[in-house]
């Protein structure tokens, strides 16, 4: 690390996200921007919460949002007839993060919920940045108490093996994915 600002481009929730995840990311990003980092995010946004969305975006200025427009937040850990809305939402997050990289080359790629471990490696891969993914709980909670198909959670699994860094707000929740072979 050169002790240089970081270039951070994010993907995952903000508010009006319904969702922890979308609070605690937002006041890590604006601790990050605020430290002197430059932080770009890409997040998710329904058409009745453009008003809120903008509202958030006036209020952490140090902060650049891009939104992508979605029918409905993504709360739950697993829905087996999202896989549709997964893909197209994942193919939106792909194109949103490879359009702002094109514009300024990130220093690394941060994906601010498990979910987007589905979407953020193959960019990461083709810019060759590294990754780093915040597991938050909702979804750890979901594959420690099988609540996804094996399958699929074994798919996610190995999606989180590709980011270079994972990190939590909780050492039970290290040690829940190391067990199950996550570093």
């Amino acid at each position: 690390m050169t002790g240089r600002p970081l270039r951070i481009l994010y993907a995952g929730t903000l508010p009006p996200h319904p969702g922890g995840s979308a609070i605690s990311a937002s006041q890590l990003l604006s601790g990050m921007a605020r430290a002197g980092h430059r932080v770009r995010a890409i997040a998710p946004i329904t058409d009745d919460t453009r008003g809120v969305g903008a509202a958030f975006e006036r209020r952490h200025p140090e902060l650049e949002v891009s939104r992508y427009r979605v029918d409905q937040y993504e709360t739950r850990v697993y829905r087996p007839e999202g896989a549709r809305a997964r893909e197209a939402e994942g193919r939106m997050v792909r194109s949103a993060l490879l359009e702002s990289a094109e514009r300024e080359r990130p220093d690394v790629l941060f994906a601010g919920r498990e979910m987007y471990a589905w979407y953020v490696p193959e960019v990461g891969k083709e810019l060759g940045v590294p990754l780093l993914l915040r597991v938050a709980g909702g979804t750890l909670f979901g594959l420690m108490s099988r609540q996804l198909p094996d399958r699929h959670a074994r798919q996610l699994v190995d999606r989180m093996q590709q980011f270079d860094l994972l990190v939590t707000p909780a050492a039970y929740m290290t040690r829940q994915l190391h067990a199950m072979g996550v570093p």
